[in-house]
């Protein structure tokens, strides 16, 4: 820890910290004296560990595997030049309300958690906010209206929500937008080409459940090819004819394919 401290008095450090169980109150203070910029931890972390890591001098990306254990959040508003914050699995809405007390985030990063009406008003009051990721949450059609109104939200991921074409339809007013992912929505050519009209859009993700019946790949790939925009797709579990697969190499910068 003092070669560390060294180190760091030189240039901050990039940290990425594994195996452990979970990450406590103890481990954070190990970091205290550091200049941490990035930080990475790959397991459970307390919410008592978050409030000191939050208070790392320099600290400007944070990425979390999971918050666990009792208590409260409480230092976000002391992280003055925190700008990328994850924890995608299972941040509680009174998570997201303090992270929401952090106006220098840019990019947050919210999978899984437990967002809501009070959630996501919070979070669109930030005023540096411009990526967020809810993918696999509860976000519906009412919380989807709400986000249509922002006009700084410029790269948003919807996979695996409740969205119908009714909140779809309120995100294809956001023609900021140049970065979206409908991984696992419930889309259909008429979505896809409403949403894939929007004037900015460069990048999407379409995709669906291993259990989901296969994508219409001809639908899909009418109306990528119809898009004025788009640059970079990645298509997961779509089935390309050659043919169509040649299409869409031809036509864009970047086509990543999965199954």
């Amino acid at each position: 820890m003092r070669q560390l401290a060294e180190r760091s008095a030189v240039e901050p450090l990039k940290l990425s910290i594994t195996e452990i169980t979970q990450f406590g109150i103890g481990h954070a203070r190990c970091l205290a004296d550091l200049r941490v910029e990035q930080l990475w931890i790959w397991c459970d972390v307390t919410r008592g560990a978050m409030n000191h890591l939050l208070q790392l001098d320099g600290l400007r990306e944070l990425d979390i595997l999971c918050m666990s254990g009792p208590g409260k959040l409480k230092s976000f508003h002391k992280a003055a030049q925190l700008e990328v914050f994850r924890a995608n699995h299972y941040m509680t809405e009174s998570d997201l309300l303090q992270v929401a007390q952090c106006p220098s985030i840019r990019i947050l990063g919210a999978q899984t958690s437990q967002v809501g009406s009070a959630g996501i008003a919070a979070l669109l009051s930030m005023p540096n906010l411009t990526d967020l990721d809810l993918e696999s949450t509860r976000l519906d059609d009412r919380m989807a209206r709400k986000i249509s109104r922002s006009t700084k939200i410029s790269s948003l991921e919807v996979g695996g929500t409740r969205l119908t074409h009714v909140g779809l339809a309120h995100l294809a007013k956001m023609t900021q937008l140049h970065s979206l992912d409908l991984w696992a929505l419930d889309l259909n050519a008429t979505d896809l080409r409403m949403l894939l009209a929007l004037p900015n859009l460069e990048y999407v993700s379409i995709g669906r459940r291993d259990t989901a019946p296969p994508l219409d790949a001809a639908a899909i790939t009418k109306v990528l090819l119809e898009s004025r925009s788009v640059k970079r797709v990645w298509l997961d579990g779509v089935r390309l004819e050659y043919d169509q697969r040649a299409a869409l190499e031809a036509k864009l910068e970047f086509l990543r394919l999965t199954s």
